[in-house]
């Protein structure tokens, strides 16, 4: 294994390289780091990782991004448990860092030792190792960020020896041109222009040295409000006297051999906000200063930080299987609690520094030039109604490629953000929103927008990653169906900018392995725009770096964990299902519907359960709690808890959890609290399933339970079984159906395939003009220049600056005496 953090992070293994983006992970591995192979308290992880103001759940959402880094490092058994502390093995040789410090040791020693010329070479190794900012600028916790730091001053530090090597070695007309680039990169270190202006004297450019120095007051009094300190003052008067002690060394000829260049990729300052460093002092024992300092002058003034780098209808419920996919928990092998529930990506806190923000500018520039450069004109060329490709296959001859054109999705700005603001025309001026009521307290990052002259090669390609194997492959089936069935009628209405939509499907599985990401790799190889998936939350929070770095967006019809709504996207995730804070709205209204007056909740102790119940109890004000019992993944004995719900006696009970509730089930008949005895049962989607092998006939009845999606209708169910007919279960069909109609509008309405201008443009479709529900209607509206706001299938879609539906179609199920369930209603909840 091999850890990079000199720079972007990356983690190269046997099984490949993973370059994690999402803050909280980032900041969990750089935690760790600082303290590697050392124990580290639970407690300072969570500082790490929720500075602010942890969440309830902070400790079991930490679990799961152990689980996520366990993962990218591809061997679960590099972080240890311990008694709530966790350690990262590192083994010598396999960080970076590492190996800077022990170069940069051995560089010094050399220095010191007056071999010069082994010494250069030695600073350039170790300089060589960097290929950008610590953690890629990645927001840190405490000791990350002191660990970044560190690094980081360590880095300007080696940059300094090894220009007074150089000039020590008569290299000063070499250095001239890389010094420039090095004192740009850092305008407030006082000791590098002060190495220029020796090594343009001694080129004999004197006038050039004298200007560097007024340069060099400039930015100290623009920045700091304060003039060069007495070692550049002193410089200065020296080279205007012509002092012979500034001549190069004698005892040393120049080498005819041009020294190597120092680093172009511009020295930056450590991530986040961190205090004033001082500038590092010459190591002990190096040889006597150099004209830029003399004995008994005070040491340097401390710097700032330095500038940045740039479900079904029928009886037949799938939701347990869909809810618990099999997934790899804390230690490695256990299955974690809902896992499909796992908590996703965060987005980084806080905006991007000036020095980024110029960064951005100039990529967004590169970018929509090389765009331009890459255009293809979109003809009025037919072709088969749908193009259907195995992810596996390769690029169709003559397809024109996407790298030239979109590039990765951070680079629509430099930060990793398209500029156009939030989904939705914006919340706020960054375009992020404050999640107060998530656990991890994360602002959104800024929705995608249109790089200009962006259009991509004129072909939307979709590709669909939802599961043919695996836990969830009657899901996918429906899913898969529905994306293609909605292919063929906007090809038969035309096709996208004049051109037939390409679809591709892959199969995502599930996480009992991982597929998804070679999957995702291949659609991305073949210029897929549109992602219609994953099928899980869990596969989705897996993938979502990758799809959102290439620039494709992506559109999930099944996901409704909460949590992804404060994943860090890049504005490029969105979903056509309601999240679960809906269902526990909805939940909450039925039981105060029923005009219960108490009720008992009963719930697992996961992110998942929390959302649901947190959200009903607000839906339900007038009802009274009178027991909240949350339980531990893997518990199966509910008798106490049945005991003590029995002395409540509450006129409800609220069941939130995944296959372990027939043991609650099971304990609350053994106390009397059924529906038969006038106690009413809620169920959700993660546990609303058939009992009826596993119950005595009449347990169930009249016990409710929700599940989110629309009713399909019989004309839908038709359609979808004349492109699969195998097809049994429609489950997602309508969001799958409407998720491919959206991206196609999108595309229209931006007049570009490309998946950011894809992403700026969703939530125009979908509100806010003249309604409509069919590909062919809104199209030609479309290209009328009218706003349209497309209601499909699965109801009214209104995205919202989360890439979130605004309201979601949820059935309302109803058991019978053999303890299955049918549809009763339908509702609607906004």
């Amino acid at each position: 294994m091999r850890i990079n953090v000199l720079g972007p992070i990356e983690i190269r293994h046997d099984g490949g390289v993973s370059r994690p983006t999402a803050p909280k992970v980032c900041a969990l591995l750089a935690a760790l780091l600082s303290r590697r192979n050392t124990p580290v308290p639970v407690e300072r992880l969570v500082d790490a990782l929720w500075p602010a103001a942890p969440p309830r759940s902070a400790t079991d959402n930490l679990r799961v991004y152990v689980t996520l880094l366990r993962r990218m490092l591809g061997d679960p058994g590099r972080i240890v448990p311990h008694h709530r502390a966790y350690a990262l093995r590192v083994e010598a040789g396999e960080l970076d860092g590492d190996d800077f410090d022990r170069l940069l040791r051995a560089a010094r020693d050399e220095h010191a030792a007056g071999r010069l010329r082994p010494a250069a070479a030695t600073y350039r190794q170790a300089l060589e190792l960097w290929r950008g900012a610590a953690f890629g600028g990645s927001e840190l916790g405490a000791d990350g960020r002191d660990y970044a730091v560190r690094l980081e001053e360590d880095r300007g530090a080696a940059i300094e020896e090894r220009v007074e090597v150089d000039l020590a070695l008569g290299r000063h007309r070499a250095v001239v041109a890389d010094l420039r680039g090095v004192v740009a990169a850092y305008p407030l270190r006082e000791r590098l222009h002060g190495q220029l202006m020796l090594a343009l004297y001694r080129s004999g450019r004197q006038g050039e040295a004298l200007e560097a120095y007024q340069a060099a007051r400039a930015v100290l009094v623009e920045e700091l409000g304060l003039d060069p300190g007495p070692e550049l003052r002193r410089l200065e008067a020296a080279i205007l006297r012509g002092d012979p002690s500034l001549s190069p060394p004698r005892d040393t000829p120049p080498p005819r051999d041009t020294p190597p260049p120092l680093p172009r990729n511009a020295p930056v300052s450590p991530p986040g906000d961190a205090p004033p460093a001082a500038e590092p002092s010459l190591p002990r024992g190096a040889p006597p200063p150099s004209p830029l300092s003399s004995p008994g002058d005070a040491p340097p003034a401390s710097e700032p930080s330095l500038p940045r780098d740039v479900s079904p209808a029928s009886s037949s419920a799938p939701s347990r299987e869909l809810r618990r996919d099999a997934s790899l928990g804390p230690s490695g092998g256990a299955a974690a609690p809902s896992p499909l529930h796992l908590r996703p990506r965060e987005p980084v806190a806080g905006g991007p520094s000036r020095a980024r923000s110029r960064a951005a500018a100039w990529a967004g520039v590169l970018l929509a030039a090389t765009a331009l450069l890459g255009v293809r004109a979109s003809g009025a060329g037919q072709g088969p109604p749908v193009r259907v490709a195995d992810a596996g296959s390769r690029q169709a001859p003559g397809q024109p490629g996407r790298a030239d054109q979109a590039g990765r999705a951070d680079q629509a700005d430099g930060s990793g953000r398209a500029g156009q603001g939030n989904r939705a025309g914006g919340a706020d001026g960054s375009g992020q929103a404050d999640q107060a009521d998530q656990a991890d307290h994360g602002d959104q990052a800024d929705r995608a927008g249109v790089v200009s002259g962006a259009v991509g090669d004129g072909v939307l390609t979709v590709g669909t990653l939802l599961p043919t194997t695996g836990s969830l492959y009657f899901l996918g089936a429906a899913t898969s169906a529905a994306a293609e069935l909605a292919v063929r009628d906007v090809n038969a209405a035309g096709g996208v900018l004049g051109r037939p939509v390409r679809l591709i499907r892959a199969d995502s599985g599930d996480t009992t392995r991982d597929i998804a990401t070679a999957a995702v790799r291949n659609l991305l190889a073949q210029d897929t725009d549109l992602i219609v998936g994953a099928a899980s939350n869990t596969v989705s929070t897996m993938v979502m770096d990758t799809v959102s770095e290439a620039g494709s967006v992506m559109i999930s019809p099944s996901n409704t964990a909460a949590q992804l709504t404060s994943a860090y996207d890049r504005g490029l995730y969105f979903r056509t299902a309601p999240s679960d804070t809906l269902q526990g709205q909805l939940v909450g209204r039925l039981i105060s519907e029923d005009r219960n007056r108490t009720v008992a909740v009963i719930a697992l102790d996961d992110s998942y359960a929390d959302t649901i119940v947190e959200h009903a109890e607000r839906a339900m004000p007038g009802v009274r709690i009178v027991r909240t019992i949350r339980y531990g993944d893997g518990e199966r004995e509910f008798g106490r808890v049945a005991a003590d719900l029995a002395r409540a006696a509450p006129d409800a009970v609220l069941l939130v959890g995944f296959e372990e509730t027939v043991h609650v089930i099971r304990a609350l008949r053994r106390h009397g609290l059924t529906p038969a005895a006038g106690r009413r049962w809620y169920l959700v989607d993660a546990n609303l399933s058939d009992y009826s092998e596993d119950l005595p006939d009449g347990v169930m009845a009249t016990a409710k339970g929700t599940l989110a999606g629309a009713l399909p209708t019989d004309e839908f169910r038709r359609r979808v079984r004349e492109v699969d007919p195998v097809v049994e279960d429609v489950s997602y069909g309508p969001e799958s159906y409407d998720a491919v109609v959206l991206g196609a509008l999108a595309a229209e309405a931006a007049r570009g395939d490309l998946g950011q201008s894809i992403a700026a443009r969703l939530a125009d479709v979908s509100r806010g003009g003249r309604r409509c529900t069919t590909y062919q209607e809104c199209v030609a509206l479309v290209r009328a220049g009218e706003d349209i706001d497309y209601d499909g299938l699965s109801g009214r879609i209104e995205f919202d600056s989360n890439g979130d539906v605004g309201e979601g179609s949820f059935g309302v199920y109803v058991y019978d005496s053999t303890n299955d369930f049918r549809r009763a209603a339908t509702r609607v909840v906004r």
